[in-house]
């Protein structure tokens, strides 16, 4: 079969097998247990987004490809983008106060152990060590 044969046909299977909706291409044939679209190009089984992603821009997608909506079954190119999905950063309230490094680093400097200051504080021995030496924090006086 000839790439042109390959992408009519492929082009013909998508249309019976989509359904649009509020902006997605849904795709209403044979899904993976996770609820991703599936098809056959080649005689091999694809994620119908790589297809998709392929015909939209005639490039087999070297990298991941990843949906930015939250349908698992969308084809929609425009959803889609290639290479890494970002992580987002997660800001994690802080446990100790300006004043409880400052109690901590006090405290060790009269003996108590990273480990006794960990358990009192409810952090790790790490987080301890980070305070005293200043690799955290290093804003308390």
């Amino acid at each position: 079969m000839t790439i042109h044969a390959a992408v009519c046909s492929l082009a013909l299977r998508f249309a019976e097998g989509i359904e649009r909706r509020n902006g997605h291409w849904l795709w209403t044939k044979r899904r993976h247990p996770s609820g991703y679209a599936r098809v056959l190009v080649a005689g091999k089984e694809v994620s119908a987004a790589r297809a998709a992603w392929w015909m939209a821009s005639g490039e087999w997608p070297t990298g991941k490809v990843w949906r930015h909506c939250d349908e698992p079954a969308c084809l929609n190119p425009a959803h889609h983008r290639i290479g890494e999905k970002p992580r987002p950063k997660i800001r994690r309230p802080h446990k100790l106060t300006a004043d409880d490094v400052r109690a901590i680093r006090v405290e060790h400097e009269r003996g108590a152990t990273m480990r006794a200051l960990a358990a009192a504080y409810g952090v790790s021995a790490g987080a301890i060590s980070h305070i005293v030496h200043r690799v955290n924090w290093r804003h308390v006086a």
